[in-house]
């Protein structure tokens, strides 16, 4: 047993050991690296989020569109049907009727085409507008590898300055 328990802090301290090395490795600008990662990563779950509620919503608004026309839709047919009832015994007014059924059923289709399109229009836009925001984040994720450039160079450059200035004090 103390055997085995040897030989676990053995390879406890060997990765510890292994771990400290590759700390020492290089300077510390990698940890800020890693940092700038992490920030990144957040903004485009932000952005991500944000679209998704967006278009949740959007739909949701659809939907609740969607059902008040049906129930018109519904309604409007429970009147045209108790219309039919009471007038049962009039064949002239029965006929009347059937022609209004007609005309009625000939403008749900329409309406529902209509919707059908409006639907159609909207997904349409939905969908422009989540590519929009992929090219958004790919944006984003080009400008901070630039930014990162970016500061690298600076700090060559601030090395020189600094060394200019040590030139300037030994004369």
């Amino acid at each position: 047993m103390s055997v085995e328990l040897s030989d676990i802090f053995n390879v406890v301290s060997l990765e510890w050991s292994k771990q400290f090395h590759d700390y020492d490795d290089d300077d510390i600008d990698d940890d800020d690296d890693d940092d700038d990662d992490d920030d990144d990563v957040m903004m485009i779950i932000m952005m991500m989020t944000t679209t998704t509620t967006t278009t949740m919503t959007t739909m949701m608004m659809m939907m609740m569109m969607m059902m008040m026309m049906m129930m018109m839709m519904m309604m409007m047919m429970m009147m045209m049907m108790i219309m039919l009832t009471v007038t049962m015994t009039m064949v002239m007014l029965l006929l009347l009727l059937m022609m209004m059924m007609m005309m009625m059923m000939m403008m749900m289709m329409m309406m529902m085409m209509m919707m059908m399109m409006m639907m159609m229009m909207i997904m349409m836009i939905m969908m422009i507008m989540m590519i929009m925001m992929i090219m958004m984040i790919m944006m984003i994720m080009m400008m901070m590898v630039r930014r990162r450039r970016r500061r690298t160079t600076t700090t060559t450059t601030t090395r020189r300055c600094d060394d200019d200035n040590d030139d300037d004090q030994i004369n």
